[in-house]
């Protein structure tokens, strides 16, 4: 995989995906199955943590309200590179370098303080397990799962919990994904890198190469 592949996404890279995840693949359906990017972040690090980590092809159409991208629009195609990036940046720093992970937690100001949000994390998290059908979960794993759990169904609506309480909440819920993480990937390690999305259809050799990297296909994916 090249670095390209696999860089982080800039924040006005973030903002663009958070964008094109409400507009473009959800086309603004406020029912979608995923709707900022703080849900998908959540959902990439369950299909990550996966004992069986399901295909890109397997679980982007779940991004789509379960629809086929098309790979002829443009939006979508930079969607998909997006979505494809992070997953891969993502990957990478949980095999690579733990130290740097962070959860990417909604934010909100109300008044003077910020607010982080975790329910949207932890409820694109609890997608991502049953995208990728999680079955029987290790004794040592269900208490972290059963964190994220309750805080996926928790609000801030009538009371904001205060700071010091809510730096706890955040740092429990990183170090819960932590932990489910290592603890799966001991058992079955993620030995295969995480590859971007590769359209299922036919690609003429001259043709841009589906995985991103803006390379002909012939002098990139085509003999892989």
């Amino acid at each position: 995989m090249s670095d390209k592949l696999a860089a982080p996404l800039t924040s006005e890279e973030f903002e663009q995906l958070d964008e094109l995840l409400f507009s473009c693949a959800n086309k603004g359906d406020e029912d979608a199955i995923l709707l900022n990017v703080s849900e998908l972040d959540g959902f990439l690090t369950a299909i990550l943590s996966s004992v069986n980590v399901p295909a890109m092809t397997d679980w982007l159409p779940i991004l789509f309200n379960n629809d086929v991208p098309n790979l002829e629009d443009k939006r979508s195609k930079q969607f998909i590179e997006l979505v494809s990036r992070h997953y891969n940046s993502l990957a990478q720093t949980l095999l690579n370098d733990k130290k740097e992970y962070h959860p990417i937690f909604w934010e909100e100001r109300v008044g003077r303080r910020k607010l982080v949000v975790v329910s949207p994390w932890c409820g694109g998290y609890i997608v991502g397990t049953m995208a990728a059908s999680w079955q029987n979960l290790s004794a040592e794993i269900q208490p972290y799962f059963d964190l994220i759990e309750q805080h996926a169904k928790s609000s801030y609506a009538e009371q904001m919990p205060p700071l010091e309480e809510q730096r706890k909440i955040e740092k429990a819920l990183c170090n819960a994904a932590l932990a489910i993480f290592e603890q799966v990937n001991e058992a079955a390690p993620l030995l295969e890198k995480p590859q971007p999305y590769v359209n299922q259809n036919k690609v003429g050799v001259n043709e841009p190469c589906p995985c991103g990297s803006g390379k002909k296909y012939k002098k990139c994916c085509m003999n892989k």
